[in-house]
């Protein structure tokens, strides 16, 4: 009888030891779909609370197309985000505290001469 009462605890710890690992494990993608006129020229990400230093995306994103930026660390614990778009017509946006853990996918758009966001 032993030996049963072994298998759940081991099944229970593997699912809590697997549970924690993927709270932790940052998914690091983040898709941005440009569905403006314009071409982003820019895309810089930071965690919420901190400076933009070094965290510029340099690949331009064509009018219709999608770019994934990967390597973004995000995780439960640095789940909220603050990203800043520029338009190649020099405008830009700044969208502070973005929950990049819930929401993986930005679709920007252009409208009455500002830059908005549909998060998925």
């Amino acid at each position: 009888m032993k030996n049963f009462k072994v298998i759940p605890v081991l099944v229970l710890t593997l699912l809590f030891i697997f549970g924690a690992v993927g709270a932790v494990s940052a998914n690091g993608t983040l898709r941005i779909h440009n569905d403006t006129r314009y071409n982003i020229s820019k895309v810089y990400v930071s965690p919420y609370g901190k400076s933009y230093s070094g965290q510029k995306n340099s690949h331009i994103i064509p009018i219709g197309k999608t770019f994934t930026l990967g390597n973004v660390p995000i995780s439960r614990s640095n789940r909220y985000w603050n990203i800043k778009i520029y338009l190649s017509n020099g405008k830009s946006r700044e969208w502070k505290k973005q929950d990049l853990y819930s929401y993986r996918e930005m679709t920007v758009t252009y409208s009455n001469s500002k830059l908005h966001a549909d998060w998925d």
